[in-house]
């Protein structure tokens, strides 16, 4: 039950967020990943210590959790839907974002917005990865 009222929150803040078309400040965009991760992490089983290590840049191509734990990143996050980006709501979204991560982020959607993959998991790996080849450790989002 926590992951649905969980799912619901964040849905309601990124609808008010768009309605009243302001951005959100580095603590609400914190907060909002911490609710993507306790959300993702048990869904896709992945473990944390996996996690640390993308801030280093190791990103294992044979750790199937933590593929599938971005596919629901992305997809609770409302920019994949159908094993699909959703290249209009990356850029809606990545508009509100904190003026730290922004412009980086928009970089991103119009650098990685091609990537491919065999299913959600595979793609959204592909899409993590090459965030991260042009926001480098300092601007990368998931951290």
């Amino acid at each position: 039950m926590v992951e649905v009222k969980t799912i619901l929150f964040l849905f309601v803040i990124v609808l008010i967020v768009d309605r009243i078309n302001c951005g959100m400040n580095m603590a609400q965009f914190q907060q909002m990943k911490g609710m993507l991760k306790s959300v993702c992490m048990p869904r896709s089983g992945v473990k944390a210590e996996a996690l640390a290590k993308l801030k280093d840049g190791e990103f294992p191509d044979d750790d199937r959790k933590l593929k599938c734990f971005f596919s629901c990143v992305l997809t609770t996050g409302q920019v994949m839907k159908g094993g699909k980006l959703n290249v209009e709501s990356l850029r809606r979204q990545a508009g509100l974002l904190p003026a730290e991560v922004k412009g980086t982020t928009l970089e991103t959607v119009e650098n990685c917005k091609n990537v491919e993959g065999a299913d959600s998991c595979e793609l959204s790996y592909a899409f993590i990865k090459c965030h991260y080849a042009i926001s480098g450790r300092e601007n990368f989002l998931f951290q």
